[in-house]
């Protein structure tokens, strides 16, 4: 009840009836996709994770998420629901599933999705530099640590400074409360 693979004198993969396993490295090609679960299943065999990418057929820069899905029903399109991680490497890349957010090279993003199949951004940034911008509200429930500015956006003349025992409110350049 056991199926294995040998190459280079030993077993390289092994399938039985408790799993599979792997003894080295397994690469699945580029443009494929790794699926947990079976799309259009609404039991417990749906799916829960994919994961995908595609890299650049000149290039070789490579995209990719991991999409975890509330994939419960047996029609196509509820892969529209979930939560996705992100990174565009290759500029508007579409990978397998047609997700394609064409957020630009280089960028990140966790985005949520309700019904759609590139979803929304929660939250986004760059490789190039440690900047992050949320979409929406953000609630914090616990402390906030400022180390010692907070900016109005685009605006360097306009902040909140915060030093040993004093809070400074700046707009435009003057002070307006110390």
């Amino acid at each position: 009840d056991i199926i294995n693979l040998n190459t280079g004198g030993g077993v390289r993969a092994s399938i039985s009836d408790s799993g599979a396993k792997f003894n080295n490295n397994t690469i699945i090609a580029g443009g494929a996709t790794l699926s947990l679960g079976e799309r259009a299943e609404g039991d417990d065999n749906g799916r829960t994770v994919l994961i995908e990418g595609v890299a650049n057929a000149s290039t070789g820069e490579g995209s990719g998420r991991i999409f975890f899905s509330e994939h419960n029903s047996t029609d196509a399109s509820a892969d529209k629901y979930g939560l996705s991680l992100y990174y565009e490497g290759n500029p508007n890349a579409q990978l397998p599933s047609g997700f394609q957010p064409n957020t630009g090279n280089a960028t990140w993003s966790l985005r949520r999705h309700d019904n759609s199949t590139s979803g929304n951004s929660i939250m986004s940034g760059s490789r190039t530099d440690s900047n992050v911008t949320f979409s929406g509200t953000v609630n914090i429930g616990a402390s906030l640590n400022v180390p010692e500015y907070i900016y109005h956006s685009g605006d360097s003349n306009t902040y909140v400074r915060f030093t040993a025992d004093r809070i400074r409110i700046v707009a435009g350049g003057s002070t307006k409360f110390d």
